[in-house]
Order: structure tokens, then sequence, then C-alpha cells
């Protein structure tokens, strides 16, 4: 983020110079997404998977608490 704030400061001009010295790496790093988009993916399908195991886990648990009440 701070990369990105010390860019957005400086003109095109500087921004290519600056690319085209060893310090473009930095440049590149600071354009990136902190993650990408198929990481994001497999996190919220992680979760999602999670959640539904959790849930399913409670519902049974519940029929099995009223089916123990009616015995």
């Amino acid at each position: 983020m701070a990369i990105r704030q010390i860019l957005n400061a400086l003109d095109l001009e500087e921004v290519d110079t600056i690319k085209g010295s060893p310090f473009g790496k930095l440049v590149e790093f600071g354009e990136k997404l902190s993650f990408s988009g198929r990481f994001g993916r497999f996190i919220i399908s992680r979760l999602l998977k999670v959640t539904m195991l959790l849930v399913e886990r409670f519902v049974v648990l519940c029929l099995v608490s009223r089916l123990m009440f009616f015995l």
C-alpha cells in the first residue's frame, strides 16, 4: 500500500524511470494484487465447505437428541 502511495505522488515520467532501474521490481510488486483470484476463490469455497459441514453436524446432532428424547 505504501508503494502505491509513493507511485501516485510521482509523475508518469518518474515512474517509468524507476521501472527501468533496478528498483523496477518494487514498482511491479506495488501494482500487483495482494493475492490472486484463484486463491480467493479457494478460500471462499473452503469456508463454504467448512460451514456446510458444521451445519450438517448440527442438524444431525439435533435429530439424534430428539430421537433419544422419544426413546
